[in-house]
């Protein structure tokens, strides 16, 4: 008897472990793959490497601690999505919204994106290094230690942006960057092909 109590114990503490591991839900995901459209789904801890997700709409979906390495999402819809601890390495993100998002912790290291928004995203411990961030709106996030190291800034916004940027900025390209203050940062204009401050100066922020 008492054998047995030990084996469905640990029975019990195998499956309730499976169960934290897995955590998403299949329907969720085979509905996000097969239809692109996914808002308020439970991916928490899904495995979306190398998937083509063009205009996906995961608006308030809960992706934290996803693996979304090598993802292409251009066009996707982030918003008001829960993104703590995703993984987003090396993916190709361009015109994707991820506005009002929980992107606390969450990997963008060698990602390029483009065109893409992050209003008052929280990114409070997020890493972008390496990452080609092209024309990204990042007006009203809230930082803390998020990096940025060796990072191409080209015609970033930062635009009332909060809290701390823990990165050697001597790393980071700055091409035409709109800083916190409005102030516009090109200290390596010339790779990206800008011999003139003045060039920067054609958009009004």
């Amino acid at each position: 008897m008492h054998v047995f109590s030990k084996t469905w114990c640990l029975f019990l503490f195998l499956n309730l472990t499976n169960a934290n591991i897995l955590s998403y839900n299949p329907d969720h995901l085979s509905q996000l793959i097969s239809t692109r459209t996914c808002p308020q789904c439970d991916l928490q801890n899904a495995n979306l490497i190398g998937q083509i997700l063009k205009d996906a709409n995961l608006e308030g979906a809960n992706l934290q601690q996803a693996n979304c390495s090598g993802t292409q999402f251009n066009g996707a819809n982030f918003k008001h999505a829960n993104l703590q601890n995703a993984i987003f390495n090396s993916s190709l993100i361009k015109n994707a919204d991820f506005s009002f998002a929980n992107a606390y912790g969450a990997q963008f290291v060698n990602t390029f994106l483009h065109y893409s928004k992050f209003l008052n995203t929280i990114l409070a411990n997020a890493n972008f290094t390496s990452s080609t961030l092209t024309y990204t709106d990042f007006t009203g996030a809230h930082f803390s230690d998020t990096y940025f190291d060796y990072a191409n800034m080209f015609h970033t916004i930062l635009i009332d942006s909060t809290g701390s940027i823990n990165t050697d900025f001597n790393s980071t390209s700055f091409c035409c960057t709109v800083m916190p203050d409005k102030s516009i940062k090109s200290e390596y204009s010339s790779k990206c092909g800008f011999t003139h401050m003045k060039t920067c100066g054609q958009s009004n922020y």
